[in-house]
């Protein structure tokens, strides 16, 4: 039995299949769509080959901290984005970096100094 169970990795309190957003397949797949966009290859949720070879780096274990770090120092206005309800996504060390990383790191970043959690939705 897989550690999720039955409910949604990307909103755990929905049981999975999630019916909402409903697949974008047939759409992506329409004539018109990939015509109209160039498409030179038909549309896959996933691609096995890639996200191993991705993860075969050790990629998924590197902090992305030190590029966030120089988009917010660079003036680029930035919005974090993570949920509670997300199996997928670490939001308490999205949340732990943001609190310790850019701002202990960065002066101009000192509006991330209370960040407040918002619920949207």
């Amino acid at each position: 039995m897989p550690l999720a169970d039955s409910w949604d990795v990307y909103y755990v309190p929905t049981a999975n299949p999630d019916p909402y957003p409903p697949t974008l397949d047939p759409y992506l797949h329409s004539s018109a769509v990939t015509s109209k966009i160039g498409s030179q290859s038909t549309w896959d949720m996933t691609n096995d080959n890639v996200y191993s070879q991705f993860a075969a780096t050790g990629d998924w274990m590197r902090s992305s901290s030190p590029n966030l770090e120089m988009v917010i120092t660079s003036g680029v206005r930035t919005v974090v984005y993570d949920g509670d309800a997300d199996f997928i996504c670490n939001y308490m060390g999205v949340e732990a970096m943001v609190r310790e990383s850019l701002i202990s790191s960065s002066p101009s970043s000192s509006h991330f100094a209370n960040p407040v959690p918002t619920c949207a939705g």
